[in-house]
């Protein structure tokens, strides 16, 4: 059972005086930032037009509001210890943390009526070891910037807004999850595709390395070699079965049929197959 929870089964009992001094110590508690549950019950809701009312509205004031509010109606309230005070101050830090996720230190010391920086810093830190929030201090520039911070109560009257804009953001998840989808479908598409070209490079180069060896296997020479892959350099081109040229075809062009002197069979395979390198 939380303290809360405690809080609320006492409170059952409590009535006018009992009942407002029960609030106080709810407030002055270092482990209670929540207070709405407390709030709800018929026993604090009978202090608000009672001569307790204070009470009550100090009670509502630290479930939805911030010490900017306690300064600015100060006769609404009780008094704040001490402890209260940086109660208030650090709700206020989570209010401010829960709407900008950057916030420079000038606006806080405004909010919270702190004039030091190195009390600022405390207070932030304070909050930090109390669970409400994390995030660094970026002393150099004065800022505070929030990686995470909790919730506070919601008022009833607010309870619309909140679920209208719970379902924009489950529209808009929505949306992002399917512009997910189909950039999926189309890396997976296009992975497939790149594989099949792939495949099909390969499957060039060995029918090519293939009809090149035996194309030398036969006794043809570079140059001969050299002219029909020229003429199966067409898609799909092959040149195993192709028409030898003639020795006069050879001699009026001034190639042999044999390699010229330095050039072996391997070595001339060696430099035609730099032109087909793998994809």
């Amino acid at each position: 059972m939380s303290e809360l929870e405690q809080f609320c089964i006492l409170a059952r009992t409590q009535k006018g005086r009992a009942c407002a001094a029960l609030i106080q110590q709810v407030l002055n508690h270092r482990k209670i930032y929540v207070f709405g549950e407390l709030l709800a019950q018929p026993a604090v809701q009978s202090l608000k037009d009672s001569e307790f009312s204070k009470a009550y509205n100090s009670l509502e004031l630290f479930a939805y509001g911030t010490y900017k509010d306690y300064e600015g109606n100060k006769e609404l309230y009780l008094e704040l210890s001490e402890v209260q005070t940086l109660k208030l101050q650090h709700l206020s830090l989570v209010t401010l943390a829960a709407r900008d996720r950057v916030i420079p230190y000038h606006l806080m010391q405004k909010e919270f009526g702190i004039d030091s920086t190195r009390a600022l810093e405390d207070l932030i830190i304070d909050a930090m070891y109390s669970g409400l929030l994390t995030g660094t201090l970026d002393q150099k520039n004065g800022l505070l910037r929030v990686k995470s911070v909790m919730a506070r109560d919601v008022k009833v009257t607010e309870i619309d807004a909140l679920i209208e804009t719970l379902i924009t953001w489950k529209q808009s998840i929505g949306q992002l999850s399917e512009a997910v989808q189909q950039s999926s479908w189309y890396m997976s598409d296009q992975r497939q595709q790149a594989q099949e070209e792939k495949k099909s490079a390969q499957e060039t180069y060995d029918s090519r390395k293939k009809d090149i060896k035996a194309a030398f296997d036969s006794g043809e020479s570079v140059d001969d070699v050299l002219a029909m892959l020229g003429e199966g350099s067409g898609e799909g081109g092959h040149i195993s079965g192709r028409t030898r040229p003639s020795s006069n075809q050879g001699q009026r062009s001034g190639v042999g049929k044999h390699p010229r002197r330095g050039t072996g069979a391997g070595g001339a395979a060696g430099s035609i197959f730099s032109g087909f390198g793998r994809r």
